[in-house]
């Protein structure tokens, strides 16, 4: 059994909520301090860098979109997405800078220039990039798991670091001892925001589009899962065994399924071998 993007974002949560308590005796362990001034705005930044992540809700739905036209991208004759992407922006950098018209023309050539070639840098990045995921994909499903799980860790983890760094920008605040209720206020905000971040299993549990089972949510945009997509089980008992992925995909559909239905399940269907969460 594997812990799946919950219940990992949901033991750094408890980990980083627990470790306010210690964050009274930081200021008597160390003697870095901060001018209040840059402590404070600091803590402010990394307030208002939490705010957009507070609704969980919307941050998933953003990053299934993502998910979704990451896919569309690897369909073939997809490399379109990326095109009207590039030359959407590098149309619209251009005419921002054609609206100076104070500037020298020779500037805004170069200006230009300039724009054109980081617009053509990115399609030739986007289109290479585009090439391996899609040869990563084919040869190895669960390479695709790994990606999308790992960008939800990373999402679900971040705006809890920044709450979390309220509290430290007040530990190292250069206060006097007079004004320990100000060290409090940057924990209890910290507390706060962190207690606003706790993640929501709901959130991370889909259904699979194709035998509508619970999965974690990451099976329900690729729109199957371990239950239904012979494969795509035959990449995750490469990966649970560390075995290499052409030896594995080798195997004909038949002889994983009957791998499968000989190996002890202790009273478990073998698809639910994976943690919900």
């Amino acid at each position: 059994m594997r812990r799946g993007p919950h219940a990992k974002t949901y033991l750094v949560w408890q980990l980083l909520l627990g470790s306010l308590i210690i964050d009274p005796c930081v200021p008597l362990v160390t003697s870095f301090r901060l001018p209040v001034d840059l402590a404070s705005t600091v803590a402010t930044w990394c307030a208002i860098g939490t705010l957009p992540f507070l609704a969980q809700e919307r941050v998933h739905r953003v990053l299934s979109k993502l998910r979704l036209l990451h896919t569309k991208r690897l369909d073939v004759g997809s490399k379109t997405i990326p095109l009207s992407l590039g030359l959407s922006a590098g149309v619209v950098i251009l005419f921002k800078i054609f609206m100076f018209a104070a500037l020298p023309p020779t500037l805004l050539v170069l200006l230009a220039l300039v724009v054109l070639w980081a617009s053509r840098k990115y399609l030739t990045q986007a289109s290479t990039q585009t090439d391996r995921d899609r040869a990563l994909f084919a040869s190895n499903p669960w390479a695709k798991v790994e990606r999308w799980e790992e960008q939800v860790i990373v999402f679900a983890i971040l705006p809890m670091l920044f709450a979390r760094s309220i509290a430290l920008c007040g530990d190292l605040a250069d206060l006097s001892d007079g004004d320990a209720h100000i060290r409090m206020l940057f924990i209890g905000i910290s507390a706060l925001f962190l207690g606003m971040l706790r993640p929501d299993r709901s959130l991370f549990v889909g259904l699979c589009r194709s035998c509508k089972h619970p999965v974690p949510i990451v099976f329900q945009d690729i729109g199957s899962c371990l239950s239904c997509d012979v494969r795509l089980r035959m990449a995750y008992h490469a990966w649970v065994h560390r075995l290499p992925i052409e030896q594995v995909m080798g195997q004909s559909p038949q002889t994983e399924e009957a791998n499968t239905a000989s190996a002890p399940t202790n009273g478990r269907p073998p698809e639910r071998r994976w943690k919900m969460h």
